[in-house]
């Protein structure tokens, strides 16, 4: 059976996917999107909002479509 391999590290030991732990300098209490170039979208409250709404209509409208006339 292979190895899993281990995770990069940063200069903290923490792995290089998390945060460092006691850094001022990190301010992460949230999401983001990553674009395919890289670049990080911080996810809004707003954003979700409206995206929930869609998603309600778009339920309410199948629900409509598929009761009985």
């Amino acid at each position: 059976m292979d190895k899993l391999a281990k995770p990069n590290a940063n200069a903290n030991g923490s792995p290089a996917d998390t945060p460092p732990v006691n850094n001022p300098n990190v301010d992460f209490h949230g999401a983001s999107i990553v674009t395919e170039s890289g670049k990080e979208i911080p996810i809004t409250e707003q954003m979700l909002q409206k995206t929930f709404i869609a998603l309600i209509n778009a339920w309410e409208k199948s629900r409509r479509m598929r009761q009985p006339s």
